[in-house]
């Protein structure tokens, strides 16, 4: 439900008491699976219900995830639920720069925008 992008279904899901944080077979919770589903509003819900914003999957957060696929309005929601943009991978990356990998230019300049703001 969280990957298909169903905020009734998830919501659903929450209100039964469902785990959110169960995992895949490949370690994958159900933020994640929203993010690479691409639905702002499910992350939002999972947040809400208690999901780890700063949650690793294979050394990335969810945000670092959605700043190398690249969609602007994950990369939003996932910011204006808490994401750090701050945070590192093991490599020393940060989530602008998995953005700049891919040549992602609205998430680049998003995310420095904020930066200049907080450091202003």
């Amino acid at each position: 439900a969280a990957r298909k992008g169903s905020p009734s279904i998830v919501s659903l899901l929450l209100e039964k008491s469902a785990n959110q944080q169960l995992k895949d077979g490949q370690g994958r919770g159900p933020l994640l699976h929203a993010v690479e589903g691409g639905s702002a509003n499910v992350i939002k819900i999972l947040v809400q219900a208690g999901c780890a914003i700063n949650t690793r999957h294979l050394g990335a957060t969810p945000l670092m995830i959605a700043c190398f696929m690249g969609d602007l309005n994950v990369v939003t929601a996932l910011i204006e639920c808490g994401a750090d943009t701050q945070e590192k991978d093991a490599k020393g990356k940060f989530a602008v720069d998995y953005a700049r990998s891919k040549n992602h230019v609205k998430i680049v300049d998003y995310i420095n925008s904020l930066e200049k703001k907080k450091s202003a």
